[in-house]
């Protein structure tokens, strides 16, 4: 698994080396399908190869960054949560 953010995107990638499957044959498992509905939920991409390879799946999302809040008492925002 691999987590990487660049230009304003966040990449996610899932690779195993096993047997592959057939990404066009409709599945009776909710797995997929609810991964597909999130990232798209999310303004995403999603992309699955799969073959004898293995399969890696790829999800493309937009990073979001919340605003630190500044404390008066100058703590970062990791401090902050920890009291």
């Amino acid at each position: 698994m691999a987590v990487t953010e660049s230009d304003g995107e966040l990449l996610i990638e899932v690779q195993d080396d096993g047997a592959g499957f057939d990404t066009d044959l409709a599945s009776d498992g909710f797995g997929l399908a609810g991964i597909r509905e999130r990232v798209g939920l999310a303004g995403g991409t999603l992309s699955i190869d799969s073959g004898e390879q293995g399969t890696l799946i790829r999800a493309c999302l937009p990073a979001r960054h919340r605003a630190q809040v500044a404390d008066p008492v100058g703590r970062s925002g990791s401090e902050q949560a920890a009291s």
